[in-house]
C-alpha cells in the first residue's frame, strides 16, 4: 500500500486557478511524433509488399516478429476450432452480445425530403463494400499460430480471413492485396505510428470520367455529340483536356454496369435509364446518385438540397459526402448500476485476466468486493 501512496505522492500537482494561459497550453501538449522519419521507414515496406506480396510479408514478419510463416493469410474455416475454458468463452459471448446490440441500434432509416415540388432528395445507408470479405490482421505467435482467444472472437464476429501479420506490412497487404490476402476497401483498428503512417501512404489518388454504355447505346453518336458540345463551350480547350482522361466501357448487362460502378466508386454517378430508380438498391459505392434523364449533375452541385462536397478519387468506397453528420461527433456513454456491474463485471474481469491486464481486472473486482 505504501508503494501506491508513494506513487500517488510523486504525481505533479497543479492548481488550475493558479495556472497562466501559457502554462495551461503547455500542459495540454502531447508528445510530438516525427512522421517524416516514420514515413521514410514505412514507405519501403509498403512498396516492397506491393511488388512482392506474400514474400515481402513473410520477410518483414520474420524480421520484426521473429516468426517464420508457412502461410500468410488463410480463410478462417481452414483454421482449427480454438479450445478455450468455458468461463473465457462465456465472457467473450457476453461482450459480443452487448456490442452487437448497441451497434445494431445505430442503424439509420432512409431519409427523404421533397425540397420543392418535383425535387426529391434522399440519403440511404450502405455498408462498406457489403463487408462480404473481412480480413483480421494479427501478429502470429512464435510458432506461427493464432492466439486462440483472437481466433474465437474472429469466428464470432464473422471474419473470413486471418492475416498473420501486424504493422505496416499488414496494412500494405490488405490495401494492395496479395496472392493469399484479399484486397480490402477500408482498414480500421488500432495501431502504432508505423501503422498510421502506412494508412496515410496507401490512399487512392486516381480520377477519370467514365461512360458505361449499356446494350443499344450508340457510342459513335455519343462521341459526335460530345465533340459538338465541347465546341459550343467558352472554355472548350479545358473541357477537351478533361475529356482526354475519359473513356467508355461497353457493358453487356445492367449487372456488369453495376459491378463496374461499385468498383469505380465515382464522386457523381448519373444513371440515365428509364428504370433508374430500380438501380438504387444495387449501388453501394458512389458519392451521390442522379436518377433519370431529368436529373443532371448540376442540380446536386447547386440547388437540389444535397451537398456538393463529395468523396473523390474512389473514396466513396469508404467515406460519405458532407452532411449534418460531418459537423457532429459522437461520444459513447455508459452508466452501470451495481446490479449491472454484478452482471457484467465477471466477464470483463475474465477478459482482462486473459489479456494480462491486472489493473483493468482489479478496477472491476475491487468495486464488487467493496459492495459485498
Amino acid at each position: 500500500m505504501s508503494a501506491i501512496l508513494n506513487a500517488v505522492e510523486s504525481l505533479k500537482l497543479y492548481r488550475y486557478e493558479a495556472l497562466s494561459a501559457p502554462e495551461i497550453k503547455a500542459l495540454l501538449q502531447r508528445p510530438r511524433i516525427d512522421f517524416t522519419a516514420i514515413l521514410n521507414t514505412v514507405a519501403p515496406i509498403v512498396e516492397k509488399v506491393r511488388q512482392e506480396g506474400d514474400v515481402a510479408v513473410r520477410e518483414f514478419t520474420a524480421k520484426f516478429d521473429r516468426v517464420e510463416l508457412s502461410s500468410v493469410c488463410v480463410p478462417i474455416e481452414e483454421l482449427p476450432e480454438p479450445t478455450l475454458p468455458a468461463e473465457v468463452t462465456t465472457a467473450f459471448d457476453t461482450a459480443y452480445h452487448n456490442i452487437k446490440a448497441f451497434h445494431e441500434a445505430q442503424r439509420s432509416s432512409p431519409l427523404e425530403v421533397e425540397t420543392m415540388p418535383g425535387v426529391v432528395c434522399r440519403r440511404v445507408a450502405r455498408p462498406i463494400a457489403g463487408c462480404s470479405t473481412i480480413v483480421l490482421a494479427t501478429p502470429p505467435r512464435p510458432d506461427g499460430s493464432i492466439t486462440p482467444e483472437v481466433l474465437y472472437c474472429a469466428r464470432k464476429a464473422g471474419v473470413t480471413h486471418i492475416l498473420k501479420a501486424g504493422g505496416a506490412q499488414a496494412v500494405a497487404a490488405m490495401a494492395w492485396g496479395t496472392a493469399s490476402c484479399p484486397k480490402v476497401d477500408k482498414i480500421c483498428g488500432p495501431g502504432n505510428q508505423y501503422v498510421t503512417a502506412a494508412k496515410m501512404l496507401l490512399q487512392n489518388s486516381e480520377a477519370m470520367v467514365v461512360l458505361l454504355a449499356l446494350p443499344g447505346a450508340d457510342i459513335t453518336a455519343i462521341e459526335a455529340e460530345l465533340s459538338r458540345q465541347c465546341d459550343a463551350l467558352p472554355r472548350n480547350a479545358t473541357a477537351r483536356k478533361a475529356l482526354s482522361h475519359s473513356f467508355a466501357v461497353q457493358v453487356a448487362s445492367r449487372d456488369q454496369a453495376v459491378d463496374f460502378a461499385n468498383l469505380y466508386a465515382s464522386e457523381h454517378l448519373i444513371i440515365n435509364t428509364e428504370d433508374a430508380e430500380a438501380w438504387v438498391p444495387l449501388i453501394n459505392n458512389a458519392g451521390s446518385l442522379f436518377l433519370g434523364r431529368w436529373t443532371p449533375e448540376s442540380v446536386g452541385d447547386y440547388a437540389s438540397g444535397t451537398n456538393h462536397v463529395l468523396p473523390t478519387y474512389g473514396y466513396a468506397r469508404m467515406y460519405s459526402g458532407v452532411s449534418l453528420d460531418t459537423f457532429q461527433k459522437k461520444m459513447t456513454v455508459q452508466n452501470l448500476t451495481f446490479a449491472g456491474l454484478q452482471a457484467l463485471g465477471p466477464a470483463v474481469a475474465k477478459m482482462a485476466e486473459v489479456e494480462g491486464l491486472e489493473a483493468h481486472r482489479r478496477a472491476v473486482t475491487m468495486r464488487l468486493a467493496a459492495m459485498s
